[in-house]
């Protein structure tokens, strides 16, 4: 286990590209820096609101790519973001910085594919169903063999507010939320083997959702963990 106390433990921050709108504040979410065991470095993507991010909007590409270089000047050594619909410019901000890059959870799909075999299927809980379909996931180049199933919480109180400039999400709100949505995707498909929450800001409601399913549970957090333990000194 990495021990971020040790002297030789670290090489530096994760760099975080984090949406104009106000991060939530929880411990769980990518805008805390008391969700990790190491050191995080944040830049704000001047115009990244949640709406163009979520719809792939192309004219954000330059403004990601400037504030990961800038990122990667100030010393980080790996770059994630705060919104999983970053996923969309993967391909992009890897391209403008020489760092490892993991934009989503959802780059842990081919992983996740490839651990579990053929049984079953992957589950995504995501912030908005509508927007992640599998074609654009197969365009990404994310889907293997294994079948999926995607649930969202798009509707929800907690979804509305994420929306917001300034979100007033409640943290109890936000658990029911996620889980009415795990239990929708639970009734639909009895074959789910495991569930990748693609929203970062359902980060402080994995470890409830792994108590209340028994199933495994990977997020933005597994996802930076995985980032950083390839960098860091053990």
């Amino acid at each position: 286990m990495l021990d971020p106390k040790r002297p030789n433990a670290r090489a530096g921050p994760l760099g975080i590209l984090m949406l104009e709108n106000v991060p939530m504040p929880f411990v769980g979410c990518m805008g805390n820096p008391e969700t990790f065991r190491y050191s995080v470095l944040y830049r704000t993507v001047p115009g990244a609101w949640a709406e163009g991010v979520m719809a792939g909007d192309p004219r954000l590409t330059p403004a990601l790519q400037r504030a990961a270089q800038q990122l990667v000047d100030d010393g980080a050594v790996a770059l994630t973001t705060n919104c999983g619909f970053f996923v969309r410019y993967q391909q992009a901000i890897a391209a403008a910085v020489s760092v490892p890059v993991a934009t989503s959870s959802l780059t842990l799909l081919p992983f996740l594919t490839h651990i579990g075999g053929a049984h079953g299927r992957i589950g995504i809980i995501t912030a908005d169903a509508r927007l992640l379909e599998p074609p654009l996931l197969r365009h990404l180049g994310l889907l293997g063999m294994t079948p999926i199933a995607i649930g969202g919480i798009q509707g929800s109180h907690s979804w509305h507010q994420m929306q917001q400039p300034v979100p007033a999400v409640d943290p109890e709100q936000l658990r029911r939320d996620a889980l009415e949505s795990v239990d929708r995707l639970r009734r639909e498909f009895s074959d789910l083997r495991c569930l990748l929450l693609e929203c970062t800001g359902l980060g402080p409601c994995a470890r409830e959702i792994r108590r209340s399913t028994g199933l495994p549970v990977y997020d933005s957090v597994t996802t930076a963990d995985l980032l950083m333990a390839g960098v860091l000194h053990s």
